[in-house]
Formats: C-alpha cells, structure tokens, sequence
C-alpha cells in the first residue's frame, strides 16, 4: 500500500515538473516574438508623433508593422524545396506556441519579405492565388476562407492545392471557385466550358470514309423524277434511292440522321442544259452536312458516270470531366450532337484539321473553339480510309 502511495505521489510530481517546463518553454517563446521597447524617451508634451526623434519614428513604425520572418521571401510556388512541392509538399508554417491559431509565414510581394498570417483571421491575406487571365492582368486571390468552408483546411498546406480536384468531378478546385460551385460536390459542378477549353479531348482517332454518288441513266426527267446510286470507295454498290422528285431527300446510310443518314442529301431542282450541241439532263443537290461551302451544293449529271466523291472526316473525343467523364464518342464532320453528361449543351464538329493535330468544335453554335489530342505534345492523331 505504500508503495503504491509513493508511486502515485512520483507520478504526480513527474507531472507538474513537465507542466512547469512547457509553460517555461512557452513562456521564453514568446519573449522571443515581443516586440523591443522604444529605447527613445518621449518628450514632457507626451509623445506626439511630431516631437519624436527621427530614430524613434522609425522604431515607432516598425513596432506597427506585422513582425517579419525572414529578410527575402522566395516566391510562393518556390517556397518547398521543387521535389517536395512536386509532390504536394507544405508551404512554410510558423507556429511560435502550442496553443496558437494557423499562423503561417506567407510571401508579401509589397514588403518583399514573408509575414505572419492567421488562416482563421477574417480577410488574412491569402495563402494562394489563380494566375492572371491575360499578360497585362494580375492574380486572383483566393480567400482562405473559401477553403475553410469547404472543409479544405488540410488542402491549404499544399503548393498546388487550386490544381486539385477533390470532388473527382473533372474540374480543378481554381475553376470550381470561379464558377461559384461546390468542390466538394461532383453533382454540383461548372459548366462544359469552363475558364475557356471545353472539356473534351481528342482521342488521336481520326478516320474518313468515301463514298461516290451518281445520277443514274434510268432517271426519268420527263416524269420529273431521278434515280441515285450510292457506292463505296471500293466501287461497291451500296445503295440506290429511286424515283426521287424535287425537294426529296437521300442519304448515305439507313440511320434517321447524321453524316451516314438517310436525309442527308436533297434535291434542289432538275433541268436540262446544252453542252457542245447536245442536251444533258442534270439535278442540283444540297449537302446539309458539308462544311467545306464550296461543296454545299453541286450537279449531277445523267448519262455522264461522273460519280461525286464524298469524303466524309470523323473524330473521337473523350469526356474529361462531368458524370459521364471517360466517356467516349465520334462526331464525323458537320454533324452536331448533345454533349453527354452536360444537359442543354451541344457540340458540333466544325474542323476536323489535319490528320495529326486539334480539331474545332462549335459550342451551342459559338465561334470555332480548338480541342486538343490528348496525351501526345506532338499531335498523335492519325487518319484512316475504312
């Protein structure tokens, strides 16, 4: 029993030995970080600014001033040593005593040093900052605060913490805060475009398929009616769409739209014409999913078996972000579809470009927007005849 007693009793005093210490090392910690007494003796009229010798001034304003970590910040992206700030290293953090809120030592570009910040301060000076939208603009900052009410205080402490995205929606938390919505919620995301790109790639698959049309000699134009033949590039007859009158429609294909549709094509007029002393008779037909204008509308000619060549150019894209992100799908050139995923929004392949290289895409009929290939600097696209 009594050795029990006198454990206890040593345990205690092993205790408040150490909670002495801590409150010494707390104590002489802050000593470190009080500001020096002005050495200047102020004059019998009290100390008014304008009776303080030029030293005391200075000594005044810098006891005003936020105290100073160090005499030259290094910008912010080189405040972690590049390998560790590569992977998600932690910017500089000053924390002078145990109990202290998120004091951090952060770059001050006016004062050119670092200064102390309080995270948990109402407009502290912000810790990370968007780059500028244009050469002559200048960064956007980024409350704290907005990582805060996320509950992104961990993700603060990283150099690249906008280029994160951590709701794995697709969209980086910088274009999340943008756009207002929520970095944490994969339903509540930007729009498709968002801060200018659309969020798609090119897959590198591109590919053309042609086909040949032909006004056939059975056409019948005093009855006002023609026969078309559709063959592939292999000379194949393909199809053949009989008994067409003027306003009817054709196709390449048996789907109810697009390139491949069977309502693709349609005949404008029927006429006759003189070439060298004899009469020919010929059809104007209109291409409605070309988007070469030269190419819009052209002539066939009966008797000639002068086939049109019709190249059509197809491009593979994949969703980069929203619900249906990874998500792949083919526009051939000229034919408009529903973006998946994104409700209300169109894309429309208005360039298929060179076979390696980006394509244009028209958004809900905007101006010609370039969309890269993804995963090859070079291009890495390639075209095939099927």
């Amino acid at each position: 029993m009594a050795e029990s007693s006198h454990s206890g009793r040593n345990f205690l005093l092993s205790g408040i030995v150490l909670g002495l210490g801590a409150a010494a090392a707390g104590a002489w910690l802050m000593s470190q970080n009080q500001l020096e007494p002005l050495p200047t003796r102020m004059g019998s009229n009290g100390g008014k600014a304008a009776d303080l010798t030029t030293a005391a001034t200075r000594q005044k304003q810098d006891a005003l001033t936020p105290r100073r970590m160090v005499d030259v910040a290094p910008p912010l992206e080189e405040a972690c040593v590049p390998r560790i700030a590569a992977q998600g290293g932690k910017i500089p953090r000053y924390t002078p005593l145990f109990f202290a809120p998120k004091l951090w030592q952060v770059p001050d570009a006016a004062q050119k040093k670092n200064i102390v910040v309080d995270l948990l301060s109402e407009g502290s000076v912000p810790v990370h900052k968007l780059p500028a939208e244009s050469a002559t603009g200048s960064p956007k900052p980024v409350p704290n605060s907005w990582f805060f009410s996320y509950g992104l205080d961990q993700l603060i402490e990283r150099s690249g913490a906008l280029n994160v995205d951590s709701d794995g929606d697709g969209f980086a938390n910088g274009e999340e805060f943008v756009a207002g919505t929520s970095p944490v919620d994969a339903a509540n995301m930007p729009p498709f475009v968002s801060g200018g790109n659309a969020k798609v790639v090119l897959t590198g698959d591109k590919s053309t398929i042609v086909h040949m049309v032909e006004l056939s000699t059975a056409s019948y134009f005093d009855e006002q009616s023609a026969n078309i033949n559709v063959f592939t590039e292999d000379n194949n007859r393909k199809l053949q769409h009989k008994e067409l009158k003027v306003g009817a429609t054709f196709g390449l294909g048996e789907a109810n739209s697009g390139p491949l549709g069977k309502n693709r094509f349609k005949i404008v007029s029927m006429d006759k014409k003189e070439v060298d002393g004899m009469t020919e008779n010929f059809i104007r037909v209109e291409d409605s999913f070309t988007a070469e204008e030269s190419s819009k509308e052209f002539d066939l000619t009966a008797g000639s078996r002068q086939r049109r060549t019709v190249r059509d150019t197809s491009v593979k894209f994949r969703m980069t972000a929203g619900p249906e992100k990874g998500k792949e799908f083919t526009l051939r050139l000229g034919e408009q579809i529903d973006v998946p995923g994104f409700p209300k929004t169109t894309i429309k392949l208005v360039d298929a470009g060179k076979k390696k290289g980006p394509a244009k895409v028209s958004i809900n009929g905007s101006a010609p927007m370039e969309i890269p290939v993804a995963g090859d600097k070079k291009g890495g696209a390639s075209e095939r005849k099927r």
